[in-house]
Formats: structure tokens, C-alpha cells, sequence
């Protein structure tokens, strides 16, 4: 079932991941609160929750990927953590709120309990 997977409010848009369609939209809001047209600000991106940060990228759990992906305004996407870094089953970030702090990312994991992490095995090259 298609449906909202995170949701946000920032700069007078409200951003919106869905998951099951691997898309972020966002529409703006008019003076009366009313939402405009539907933008697609991300295709092919698999994110469970996302945080805004104050330099205009987006942060992305993307869950069963088992990765923190930043999403920056002109479209460039880098993985800035990975299971390595204890990103494994990312479901939700969010950056913390006190001056201190502003710019540090939090994100929750669930340990792979729904999408175990698996380390790739590395075959012998005369097994490829």
C-alpha cells in the first residue's frame, strides 16, 4: 500500500517520502495553509524517514538499504554512513534542537531485525 513514509515541515514546503514508490515530493503551502502541486524532488530513492538540515540537504534512513544517505539541492547523492558505521536498519533521523547540537544528525536503527544486514562473501575470481 503506497503511503507516506516520512513527512516534514520546512521553509514553507512539506516534504514527503514514500517508500513503497522509492520518491520524495514536497509541495509548497499557500497563505491560507492549503498545499500546492505535488514536486518530485527525489526518484529511485528508497527512504523510510529523512531529516532537513540547515544547508538545504536531506537526510535520508533508507532502512532496508541499510544506509544514511545525504541528498543534496542540486541533486547529488552521497551515503555519508553504512553498516560499518551502525547504520544497519536506519528507520528515522532528525538533528538535535539545542545550539550545541543543531548540526549533529541523530538516526535510530533497528539492528537489521526485519532486513537482516548480510556482509557480501567475495568469490574467488576464477569462481566469477
Amino acid at each position: 500500500m503506497p503511503a507516506a513514509s516520512g513527512i516534514k515541515l520546512h521553509g514553507g514546503w512539506v516534504w514527503i517520502s514514500v517508500a513503497d514508490h522509492d520518491h520524495v515530493v514536497r509541495s509548497g503551502i499557500a497563505g491560507d495553509g492549503c498545499a500546492g502541486l505535488l514536486e518530485v524532488v527525489a526518484e529511485s530513492l528508497h527512504a523510510d524517514d529523512f531529516a532537513l538540515g540547515e544547508s538545504g540537504s536531506a537526510y535520508f534512513a533508507t532502512h532496508a538499504a541499510q544506509t544514511t544517505l545525504r541528498l543534496d539541492p542540486d541533486g547529488r547523492r552521497e551515503t555519508v554512513a553504512g553498516p560499518q558505521e551502525g547504520a544497519v536498519g536506519s528507520t528515522a533521523c532528525a538533528f538535535g534542537r539545542r545550539a550545541q547540537d543543531r548540526q549533529s544528525l541523530y538516526v535510530t536503527t533497528n539492528g537489521g531485525l526485519r532486513y537482516p544486514y548480510r556482509e557480501k562473501s567475495r568469490m574467488p575470481s576464477s569462481c566469477a
